[in-house]
């Protein structure tokens, strides 16, 4: 069933993760699955390009999984979590990878630019979410998740 390849899928990107990181030598404290997905904590602390590597990991082994499987459920959920996952928003992948990019350079301003990135990237993600619930008139799984993104990075803002 698709619920099956959806937390197949899931499961290869945290896997991607898992693998980048001790690939770079760090070691995993926890994993926490929660509602969006879940949260790799490591044990110790990495360089810059290291997190870029580990948050590319996860990308990776989806885009990975969708060359191998195309035309299959498994495949199409991999290209999915590929693409959803490297939208530039702070809670997401490739928020994290940008962060990681610019922070080493540019500090204070790199932070304000990743937030600015992150709401204007929400907002387009949750523009799209809109246009398929009305064209659709039953697809509300994506507008949901950009609540909880929307909510997730309102909440870091706090927590700062």
């Amino acid at each position: 069933s698709d619920t099956f390849f959806m937390l197949l899928a899931s499961f290869v990107h945290e896997f991607g993760h898992i693998s980048a990181s001790l690939l770079c030598g760090a070691k995993t404290e926890e994993i926490l699955i929660g509602f969006g997905g879940a949260d790799i904590k490591k044990a110790g602390i990495t360089s810059y390009k290291e997190d870029i590597l580990i948050f590319s990991g996860g990308i990776f082994a989806n885009v990975l999984s969708f060359l191998l499987f195309p035309k299959t459920p498994f495949g199409t959920y991999s290209l999915a979590y590929a693409v959803l996952n490297a939208v530039p928003a702070e809670t997401l992948d490739g928020g994290r990878v940008i962060y990681s990019l610019l922070y080493p350079h540019f500090e204070r301003r790199a932070e304000i630019f990743c937030r600015i990135l992150s709401f204007i990237s929400l907002f387009v993600l949750w523009q799209i979410s809109v246009y398929i619930l009305f064209k659709t008139g039953e697809n509300f799984s994506l507008f949901l998740f950009c609540l909880c993104l929307f909510a997730s990075v309102a909440d870091e803002e706090h927590s700062q």
